[in-house]
């Protein structure tokens, strides 16, 4: 095994918890939303969920790389786009896994029992998210059209959440002398909140001009212009992590 497939597997490892609650409350998210009376806590579950998702981004890009256990987590001798790369596919893994249980349960949910939840699948201006399409019973021969289109679009989505929350830590310490300060964490939130919605938002505009009553157009664009943006992303992180971590 190589010395990256042995970072991998650490990185992994070490959100494995977080992986495995952030789950457990996906797939409970699910079950409140079929049960009308238990739907009134699913705010706390889904806080909850985003809180143990968070944790781990803290964890794969933040106290491992910066804290006094890093030296732990980075004994292996590997390089910046390992780190990278591997850091990136860790989270990615973590998000992707959070959103596959969810879905999966949904679908399972409607084909065993036939619930559904009726969700207008046009009030979205012609887009189409893969929880709307398993919930509702209304375009179920639209399936097997857009399935692997909006499965695309999750993993797509887990990587670019994953590469933005990456560099956007990387860019705020790699602005202060020291410990990044509450004032430029939140800049860096903010940052990530706007870079996030600009992308989305742009993805949909445009995707939009070239829909055909299909729903596959949005997440197809998301996917090609993700790449593009996680390469830049990834470029721009590992330029910063050459620049200021790997001299450290």
């Amino acid at each position: 095994m190589s010395n990256f497939d042995k970072y991998l597997k650490l990185n992994i490892k070490m959100v494995s918890n977080e992986t495995g609650i952030a789950c457990v409350l996906s797939a409970s998210t699910v079950l409140l939303l079929i049960n009308p009376f238990m739907a009134v806590i699913i705010i706390p579950v889904i806080l909850g969920s985003v809180i143990f998702l968070l944790n781990g981004y803290k964890k794969l890009y933040w106290t491992s790389m910066y804290k006094r256990e890093a030296y732990l987590y980075n004994s292996l001798p590997v390089s910046a786009e390992e780190m990278v790369i591997a850091k990136i596919s860790a989270g990615s893994f973590m998000l992707l896994m959070y959103n596959i249980i969810g879905n999966v349960l949904i679908l399972l949910t409607v084909l065993v029992t036939g619930s559904s939840i009726d969700i207008d699948l046009g009030a979205a201006g012609g887009s189409i998210s893969l929880f709307n399409l398993l919930m509702s019973m209304q375009q179920t021969d639209l399936l097997y059209i857009t399935l692997p289109a909006q499965l695309l679009d999750i993993i797509m989505t887990s990587v670019f959440t994953s590469s933005l929350v990456f560099f956007v830590v990387t860019f705020a310490v790699s602005r202060a002398e020291r410990e990044p300060g509450m004032l430029l964490w939140l800049a860096a939130a903010f940052m990530y909140f706007i870079a996030s919605a600009a992308f989305n938002t742009g993805i949909e505009k445009l995707g939009q001009l070239f829909e055909a009553g299909v729903h596959i157009a949005v997440p197809l664009i998301k996917t090609f212009a993700g790449i593009i943006a996680v390469g830049l992303m990834y470029r721009l992180t590992v330029m910063l992590l050459k620049k200021e971590y790997m001299v450290r």
